[in-house]
Parts: C-alpha cells; sequence; structure tokens
C-alpha cells in the first residue's frame, strides 16, 4: 500500500504523478480505479466524490511508448461516471 498526498483540487493525473515514484512504475502505464471502475486522468477527485483518506485501487500496465497523460478509457474499461460537485 503507498499513501499520495495531493492538494484539495487534484486531478487522478496528479494522483497518479504521485504514485509513479513510489511504486517505480512507468507513468502511462499507471491505471488508478474505484472498486472496479478506472478514473480518468482529467477528472477532479472532487468530481469523482474521492475524499481524504480514500482508498483507491492500481494496476501497473506494460506499455510501448505513450504519453504520460495517456487516456486507457478508450481501451474497454469500465469508467466511473463524473458526479459534479457543487
Amino acid at each position: 500500500m503507498f499513501e499520495v498526498e495531493v492538494t484539495e483540487n487534484a486531478t487522478i493525473q496528479n494522483v497518479r504523478e504521485g504514485l509513479a515514484p513510489l511504486c517505480k512504475g512507468k507513468l502511462a502505464g499507471i491505471l488508478l480505479f474505484d472498486g472496479d471502475e478506472y478514473l480518468q486522468n482529467h477528472v477532479h477527485l472532487s468530481e469523482y466524490c474521492i475524499s481524504e483518506g480514500q482508498l483507491l485501487s492500481f494496476e501497473m500496465r506494460m506499455c510501448g511508448i505513450l504519453p504520460a497523460d495517456h487516456d486507457w478509457s478508450k481501451s474497454g474499461l469500465k469508467t466511473k461516471p463524473v458526479r459534479f460537485a457543487f
């Protein structure tokens, strides 16, 4: 288990960036999940109703040359719907 601290207005990409050096993974190959639902990189934690101390799971995939913010949702993963914070 790894603990990543991010700012209150962080995105999933920010969490991945904090996780990469801890798990020694290639950033493009790190996928974050809430349960079995994929979390898209550009979405803010608040839009997913993810709060302080919440546990998320991740997997690391072997991948070729991909951008660091590669969106795996187009690969058929079940993507978590966004809940807008008010």
